[in-house]
């Protein structure tokens, strides 16, 4: 009996010994798995410069649909493909999205179940799961190379509670979460963030050689003829006085005069603002018809292209000023600069609705032309003795020379901006409208 009780103690230690050495031995994958992950990088570094490709794929509240992005990089530019290859002015957004797989640490791994998804908004954008889980779509971000092969894909989802800085994130086709720290705000489907929104590349600075001399704001109703335009305002801006200061000139709210001083202060700094505010909804290609007219010196006859523009709230009125001219059924802000060259931004009429039923928003189309105000370049005077002195004649042959070449560099830098605006119709929302085209206020 004795000896049979020892040896079952002695079985029992052993047992014992035995499940110890088994727990030090046996490969646990999950615990060895975290164990090797954290403290390293999710991903191997890549050189920045190899990535040609960007696709951003994100859920979109407004619509209730899943938008996809997609940005190449052409020669030293980078181009929005589905949008006909417009071009990417937001350089700042692409530098840090290029480079955001690059040095992500893996600070601790959250779950290795894919039950867990939801929890931790990681749902992929493109699986099947995404319709059923909405609330919990995370974004998805794939960078490639120049043969579209993949160097890196993230899906990132929702913040880490008291540490923003923070992500739960995980790799396409894989169970595992993870988190890190990501800045998701430079991941976006959203085109106005990936343009400038001064369009008109005005100058920020007031010690710009080239700065802005005259702003024309004219509002318009549209008529019930559906050609003509009524005017509800058109006022009237120019910089004068020592120092130069830019004030009203003339001021009308439909066919009446008004007194300068009726016009609110905050008018001018509102329409300022918006203007470099041009924030791009999206964009609408012009026909190859209505592009080289616009890039053309000639006036346009052809109906089928003057036609395609009324539809869209622009109505030709021929050349002038070395430009094509146009009403537009909503307003227009006409910014001329010191240079001579002068910027028309024509709203046309509304080209759809976003949001929700109860914030519905209103998009409106915009075209974007130049032309030369040649007010600006007085032409000089004749000397009564040019005849007979002849330093006076060179003096005098030398500023009207002088005068046609700045013509002719205002000329061409209207033509460049022409040829470049030339292709698109613009999408702007109704707040970018509402501030170039403020409501006006005054009493009888």
């Amino acid at each position: 009996m004795k000896s049979a009780i020892q040896t079952t103690v002695v079985m029992g230690i052993m047992a014992a010994i035995a499940a110890t050495a088994a727990a030090w031995v046996y490969p646990w994958p999950k615990l060895v798995s975290q164990n090797a992950q954290v403290n390293k990088p999710l991903f191997e570094d890549y050189e920045t410069s190899s990535v040609r490709g960007i696709e951003v794929v994100a859920y979109n509240e407004d619509t209730t649909r899943i938008d996809r992005l997609r940005l190449k990089r052409k020669g030293e530019r980078w181009v929005i493909p589905q949008k006909s290859e417009f071009d990417v002015t937001g350089g700042a957004r692409v530098i840090e999205v290029t480079k955001s797989l690059n040095g992500r640490t893996v600070l601790e791994v959250t779950s290795d179940s894919q039950t867990d998804h939801v929890k931790f908004g990681v749902v992929d954008p493109v699986s099947p799961d995404a319709a059923a889980n909405r609330s919990s779509i995370g974004t998805r971000v794939e960078l490639t190379d120049r043969n579209r092969k993949s160097i890196g894909s993230l899906i990132v989802g929702y913040a880490v509670k008291d540490k923003p800085a923070n992500r739960y994130v995980r790799v396409p086709g894989k169970p595992t979460v993870y988190t890190i720290e990501f800045n998701d705000d430079i991941l976006s489907t959203d085109f106005s963030r990936w343009t400038s929104p001064n369009l008109l590349e005005l100058p920020t600075s007031s010690t710009n050689a080239r700065l802005v001399s005259t702003i024309n704001v004219s509002k318009y109703r549209q008529a019930e003829t559906a050609k003509t335009q009524e005017s509800i305002y058109d006022i009237k801006f120019a910089v004068d006085g020592e120092p130069p200061q830019m004030g009203v000139v003339s001021s009308k709210q439909g066919d009446k005069e008004i007194d300068a001083a009726q016009i609110p202060n905050t008018f001018l700094p509102a329409v300022g603002q918006s203007l470099f505010r041009l924030q791009i909804a999206d964009v609408v290609n012009q026909s190859k018809s209505a592009v080289e007219a616009l890039r053309g010196k000639q006036e346009v006859t052809e109906s089928e292209t003057v036609n395609s523009w009324e539809k869209s709230g622009f109505f030709y009125r021929g050349m002038q000023d070395g430009g094509h001219q146009f009403d537009s059924s909503n307003g227009e802000v006409a910014v001329g600069m010191s240079d001579g060259v002068r910027y028309h931004v024509l709203v046309g009429g509304i080209g759809n609705q976003v949001g929700s039923s109860d914030s519905l928003r209103l998009l409106y189309q915009v075209m974007l032309t130049a032309d030369v105000d040649a007010s600006d370049f007085k032409q000089p005077e004749k000397p009564e003795n040019m005849d007979t002195d002849e330093s006076v004649k060179k003096a005098y042959l030398r500023k009207v020379k002088q005068r046609e070449q700045l013509i002719d560099l205002a000329s061409r830098k209207a033509a460049e901006f022409n040829r470049k605006h030339s292709l698109w119709i613009y999408v702007m929302d109704e707040t970018v409208i509402k501030g170039l085209l403020p409501e006006l206020e005054i009493g009888n």
